[in-house]
């Protein structure tokens, strides 16, 4: 249902056009707010927000931001889930970054995305989806196993819940992009660190069950 509203049909030659445009999802039941916002530069204001939810407070909801449909939908697809979005996002940047340098002009980042593991649409069952360059429709599923996501939360939560007490701005963007700027500014810290050798050996363990959950399943 969601493709619909970014696809512009033409009354008379029924030629569909793809339209970026401004859309709120909300959840009240899971409490979640995702905004579509197709020009960087344009600014959410809670105004907005309140106004399209009938609330002044947004403490229990989850707020995120999002520049494409694409990206809206797995955002959505992730925050429907119990797991945290901004893990997914971090196993995602992992796993890419297994690929050898063929491998990655064959299956472009631009087309990696989350998304169902299977027709089922379970949330808590989700999967890395590599679409192959000039073959449309043609994509690798690989599900994200439990142990992946036990030993990603295990090691990355207690960051990400000493930065979430931080002050963040009301809608925050989380994607392959942050996962990599974190990911970076994790490996300095822990260059930095005088228990630099024990986070790397997190990290490599970390990065070693990527590997083995994928054979098991690539």
């Amino acid at each position: 249902m969601m493709r619909i509203y970014f696809f512009y049909t033409c009354p008379h030659c029924q030629s569909k056009i793809h339209i970026e445009s401004k859309c709120l999802y909300i959840d009240r039941d899971k409490k979640l707010l995702i905004w579509h916002i197709p020009d960087p530069r344009e600014k959410v204001t809670l105004g907005e927000v309140q106004g399209a939810l009938g609330t002044t407070s947004l403490a229990a909801y989850t707020c995120r931001a999002a520049l494409t449909w694409g990206e809206w939908r797995e955002k959505i697809i992730e925050c429907e889930s119990t797991y945290d979005d901004r893990l997914y996002e971090i196993i995602k940047y992992g796993a890419y970054q297994l690929l050898s340098k063929d491998d990655k002009e064959r299956l472009p980042l631009e087309a990696y995305h989350i998304d169902y593991a299977d027709d089922g649409h379970d949330p808590e069952r989700l999967a890395l989806v590599f679409m192959k360059k000039d073959e449309k429709g043609m994509a690798y599923v690989y599900p994200i196993t439990e142990k992946l996501k036990d030993v990603t939360k295990d090691i990355f939560m207690p960051i990400l819940d000493q930065l979430s007490r931080e002050k963040q701005a009301p809608f925050e963007r989380f994607g392959y992009a942050w996962a990599s700027q974190f990911m970076t500014y994790l490996i300095k810290a822990a260059e930095a660190d005088a228990n630099r050798d024990t986070y790397g050996n997190l990290i490599g363990f970390w990065i070693k069950t990527i590997g083995e959950e994928s054979s098991k399943r690539w």
